[in-house]
């Protein structure tokens, strides 16, 4: 009886190999890349138009790319109004693009971009791997009401939060993005005063 069942035991070694070797396959495929697997990931690339206030960022615009506040890739423009371009503002195959890379990078991350040194209102999720088409638009700060004009109005917006506290960026009367509506807030409008209003 034990010399039988070592005889079907041994018919199946065939295919106990085939399955295992599928299942090992299956779990190569199925693991994540990233910093979980242990493995770095592939890079997420970014291009899209840049603007401000509207308006087409310069060209020499340095776009950055963060995650948790640490800079995980960034690019200089060559083009007005575009990232990630040719100097004739093309995109597409072999271009320059914003790498977003990092050993310790988890797929899902949330990337946030920054234009020179304002924050882009748009963010995304990194995936390794992928190339993107992201369209990024920022403010001037100072424009607190967001009409294109540095004026009284700006001015009393950020009266009415004046001594509130929150994170940076959480509402547009912290002009200076530090936590705090106060004095700073005023002479950055002030040193912007005018601007955009025309004469």
């Amino acid at each position: 009886m034990r010399e039988n069942a070592l005889k079907r035991l041994h018919g199946l070694q065939p295919v106990l190999l085939k399955l295992a070797a599928v299942v090992c396959l299956l779990l190569a495929v199925a693991l994540p890349v990233g910093h979980a697997s242990g493995m770095t990931p592939l890079p997420h690339a970014f291009y899209g138009t840049l603007l401000i206030d509207g308006e087409p960022a310069p060209s020499g615009t340095v776009v950055t790319a963060r995650i948790e506040g640490q800079v995980y890739g960034s690019i200089t423009t060559g083009y007005p109004g575009k990232y990630g371009s040719d100097a004739g503002g093309n995109w597409g195959p072999g271009i320059q693009k914003l790498i977003v890379q990092g050993d310790e990078i988890d797929n899902r991350a949330r990337v946030e971009f920054y234009i020179g040194t304002l924050q882009a209102e748009q963010t995304c999720l990194f995936n390794s791997g992928a190339v993107t088409r992201l369209d990024l638009t920022a403010s001037l700060p100072w424009d607190v009401n967001g009409d294109g004009c540095i004026n009284l109005s700006d001015l009393v917006l950020v009266g009415q939060s004046w001594g509130a506290s929150g994170s940076p960026h959480w509402i547009r009367a912290d002009v200076n993005s530090d936590g705090v509506v106060n004095l700073s807030d005023l002479v950055l409008i002030g040193q912007h005063w005018g601007e955009g209003c025309g004469t």
